[in-house]
């Protein structure tokens, strides 16, 4: 709530308990319920998931709920899906390292393995034009350290995603869906479910609540409307 909502907020406040007949503590009642609906309007403009829990149960613990409904869908679904990318994130940490070294062993991997992993280098902030070799995947992910990739997955935040580099990874993926990945290796689609959950995340971002014209739908409307088999190196 910025300064201009509280001046306005505390005038109405006076002129309230000035009314005959407005009891003071209805008064304070809904002063809070008004401070609740911005916490929690503020808190999915950001898309924090802890700031957006937190409010939730503030408005939970004092009964605002009937009052606030519709904010309150709205950020539990919010909850949701920010849930989602972090049990999505959590399976790839938690990936065998013998199913990682098994991508990384490839000397000439099938198309699909190539462009799944470009994608999420691409989202993690890597240069398409650094990204052209499967060599060059190959070492990235030997790295340990802070530069490891586990570590960098663990870190990113989808709000500091580079959009254009985001926009090239989702025309990479959309040209497949999750199953058609599942056939080339498991350990493949859990990094193409990360990648497809973070930019479902920055596209949300930039809609915003207000939903606003998408910033990927036009990749979204190029896309071919199957697997793409024959990119993914896969014999139908």
């Amino acid at each position: 709530m910025d300064n201009g909502d509280v001046e306005a907020v505390e005038r109405l406040t006076f002129e309230l308990r000035s009314l005959s007949g407005c009891e003071p503590w209805m008064v304070d009642r809904m002063l809070d319920i008004y401070r609740c609906k911005e916490d929690l309007e503020q808190s999915m403009r950001t898309r924090d998931i802890d700031l957006v829990s937190r409010t939730l149960n503030i408005v939970d613990e004092r009964g605002y709920e009937p009052e606030l409904a519709v904010e309150v869908k709205q950020a539990k679904r919010m909850k949701k899906e920010l849930e989602y990318l972090e049990k999505v994130r959590r399976e790839v940490l938690n990936l065998n390292q013998g199913r990682v070294s098994e991508i990384r062993s490839y000397s000439s991997p099938p198309p699909g393995v190539y462009a799944v992993m470009k994608a999420v280098y691409l989202i993690l902030g890597y240069d398409t034009a650094y990204l052209q070799k499967w060599t060059t995947i190959q070492s990235l992910m030997g790295k340990s350290g802070k530069e490891g990739l586990r570590r960098r997955i663990k870190e990113i935040d989808p709000r500091t995603v580079n959009l254009e580099k985001a926009q090239i990874a989702f025309s990479i993926i959309e040209q497949f869906d999750l199953a058609a990945v599942q056939e080339l290796s498991l350990g493949l689609s859990l990094f193409y479910s990360f990648v497809r959950s973070v930019i479902d995340e920055v596209e949300k971002l930039h809609t915003g609540v207000l939903n606003a014209p998408s910033p990927f739908e036009y990749l979204r409307a190029a896309a071919p409307s199957r697997p793409n088999w024959g990119a993914l190196g896969i014999s139908r």
